[in-house]
């Protein structure tokens, strides 16, 4: 029987065969939301650093306002969890009580995700916006410094 082998031959000179490196491990599917948002914040913390800003102004603020629309709707969605944490059997049996309480229990770890995802949505808004106003405070003590130099310069 015959396996299949992964991997990328290279061209006469160096080495003839190099593993194909395996993908990274796929997170459960209850918290990619959570792996893809710590993947973007790794990803800005990247590309901001220490040294300054990478966004202009109109980006900041349009970046603070999406993080602000998936909150809104993050907190749309949290009143139908409610509706579902809330649900009753339709009967007196116990079949019934029972699927109603495993329902239950889904709706309250659905508003559950739902209020984390609200608050990461928020604090990512918030960072969006303070960078926005210490961009703004910046460019505007570069042109008061500018405004100076050309003063003196006259």
């Amino acid at each position: 029987m015959a396996r299949e082998i992964r991997g990328v031959a290279h061209p006469v000179g160096g080495a003839v065969y190099t593993p194909q490196a395996s993908p990274p491990p796929t997170p459960p599917s209850h918290d990619l939301l959570l792996h893809r948002a710590a993947r973007t914040d790794a990803a800005l913390d990247e590309v901001i650093g220490d040294e300054g800003f990478a966004f202009d102004t109109e980006t900041l603020q349009h970046l603070a306002n999406q993080w602000a629309d998936f909150a809104s709707r993050y907190e749309d969605a949290l009143s139908d969890a409610d509706l579902i944490a809330s649900a009753e059997g339709p009967g007196i049996e116990y079949a019934s009580a029972g699927h109603a309480e495993k329902l239950r229990a889904s709706g309250r770890a659905l508003r559950d995700a739902l209020q984390e995802r609200i608050r990461y949505c928020e604090e990512m808004r918030d960072k969006f916006r303070a960078a926005l106003g210490d961009h703004l405070s910046t460019e505007g003590d570069a042109e008061t410094t500018l405004s100076k130099v050309k003063g003196e310069m006259e």
